[in-house]
């Protein structure tokens, strides 16, 4: 268990599994090419994190939304590709 949003957050920012990166940046319409030139940009970080809600917040809303809370299995940890691709050599 864990904290829900948190934890799909986390699982797609981790930096622990590069493949997870590509794997969810290409849902995000970034190749290879967009990743490596990306560049920390601490003002667009600040501008998300003002979307912050906290857990209580959040509950708040789904309760009066008529949300409901579900526990989702997490997913086998990916295995590795048997070519190498240009993210692996980075």
């Amino acid at each position: 268990g864990g904290s829900g949003v948190g934890d799909v957050f986390g699982a797609a920012t981790t930096r622990s599994n590069p493949s997870r990166v590509v794997a969810v940046a290409g849902l995000r319409g970034l190749n290879d090419e967009d990743l490596k030139q990306a560049k920390f940009d601490a003002d667009e970080m600040a501008r998300l994190e003002a979307w912050e809600v906290s857990t209580s917040q959040a509950q708040s809303f789904a309760k009066k939304s008529g949300l409901a809370s579900v526990n989702v299995k997490l997913l086998p940890e990916p295995k590795p590709a048997q070519s190498s691709s240009s993210w692996e050599s980075n």
